[in-house]
């Protein structure tokens, strides 16, 4: 969901100022949960952590996100993660960097004592750990 016309590619969706879009987006990630079950759930980008981190008690941390280095801070990979309204699943959520800003935001990645790029494949090798796929 988030959807946006016109040109722009990056940045905060345009739904983001208005609670009852921002409650009706989540409420279908709920909905996606429930029908998927999913052992595995990355978010890509700085603007996902926080809406979903309300969402879930062991993601409370990333509510309120406020960037990458933050994310790093607090925990990138979160494992048994459960979501209100969804019962019986507990997956694990890894926070990476959307693609289209890669370029511009991977040195800022911390994980462990990696750095960069080998942050954010640690991440994601732990997270597909975790789920049991990796």
């Amino acid at each position: 969901m988030g959807l946006r016309a016109g040109t722009a590619t990056t940045g905060m969706f345009p739904g983001a100022s208005d609670p009852a879009f921002v409650a009706h987006c989540q409420n279908f990630f709920l909905e996606q949960l429930r029908a998927q079950r999913p052992s595995l759930v990355l978010t890509l980008g700085v603007h996902v952590p926080s809406v979903i981190g309300a969402l879930s008690p062991e993601l409370a941390p990333w509510a309120g996100s406020r960037g990458l280095k933050h994310l790093d801070v607090v925990g990138p990979v979160q494992t048994g993660t459960t979501f209100r309204g969804v019962k019986d699943l507990r997956t694990t959520v890894v926070a990476l960097i959307h693609p289209s800003l890669r370029h511009a935001s991977l040195r800022h990645r911390r994980y462990g004592a990696a750095a960069g790029a080998e942050a954010e494949l640690a991440m994601l090798r732990d997270g597909l750990s975790a789920a049991g796929a990796g």
